[in-house]
């Protein structure tokens, strides 16, 4: 299912967005000094010029003009919808807030860039979802960041230059009683789902339906590729190198350095 998005809005004025009756357009300004986004006083330390940005609300998305040139658009399409972000959102229910956003905004989804997209899978598991997060060692030899999700359950999380990969504990963050595990892949450049084969460059082409099967093989594939550690395996019945190989790969350090030397055998183990 889809989540998160960040677009550009391309084929709009400024001055008719700014001028659309559904949004409520805001500016950050200091209490104290009355200063119009005081996050600009650190941009005046660095080579970066200051930045205006004027902001509405669409449902728990967000439109937003930056000095008065450039409009974007992100947020949860899902939550946008449904209000949340942990139930099913099914194809036609995307379709469907793409149509409802582009309707309301006056855009068309074709001609709006996609930055960022989140598309992911809830999976409810029969046992507390920390036991398997706590269990997951590493993925494509890289170790786990490890915190707390917004302060309500674990989110252990993978960094590469134009993807992540999060796991989290879905039903703690949303305080359900159901143990739902939430694998989700960030793609921060959309370049890598082109090197994927997936042709994802504007909002529209989320709704081509013959892109859905690749990510959920690329979502099958992470999982597949997570090397988890069980715990409760009895050493007494390994053979004396059985039981060196399996102490070697309960270490994290191990899969690092094997994923840097010797990729062969990182598939192998």
């Amino acid at each position: 299912m889809f989540d998160y998005i960040h677009t550009d809005i391309k084929d709009k004025l400024v001055s008719e967005i700014l001028a659309n009756p559904t949004l409520d357009f805001t500016l950050q300004v200091s209490s104290t000094t009355g200063e119009i986004n005081p996050m600009n006083r650190e941009r005046r330390k660095t080579n970066f010029p200051s930045k205006v940005q004027q902001k509405a609300d669409l449902a728990g998305m967000t439109v937003s003009v930056t000095n008065g040139r450039y409009i974007n658009l992100q947020g949860s399409i899902h939550e946008y919808f449904h209000g949340n972000n942990y139930g099913d959102f099914t194809f036609l229910e995307v379709k469907k807030a793409i149509e409802n956003i582009c309707t309301t905004l006056e855009i068309d989804s074709g001609l709006t860039p996609l930055h960022n997209l989140e598309f992911g899978v809830n999976i409810e598991l029969p046992f507390p979802v920390v036991v398997f997060l706590n269990s997951v060692l590493t993925y494509k030899g890289e170790r786990p960041e490890r915190n707390s999700y917004l302060g309500k359950g674990l989110m252990i999380k993978f960094t590469f230059s134009h993807y992540e990969l999060k796991l989290y504990d879905k039903g703690k963050q949303r305080q359900l009683k159901n143990n739902i595990l939430r694998v989700e892949i960030k793609v921060r450049r959309m370049q890598y789902l082109q090197a994927k084969g997936l042709p994802v460059k504007v909002l529209r082409d989320v709704l081509s339906v013959c892109i859905h099967p690749k990510l959920e093989g690329l979502l099958v594939n992470a999982i597949n590729s997570l090397v988890i550690i069980e715990n409760k395996v009895n050493a007494d019945v390994m053979t004396r190198n059985e039981k060196r190989i399996f102490k070697e790969c309960n270490n994290p350090l191990y899969w690092f350095d094997l994923w840097e030397r010797k990729p062969t055998m990182y598939r192998k183990r």
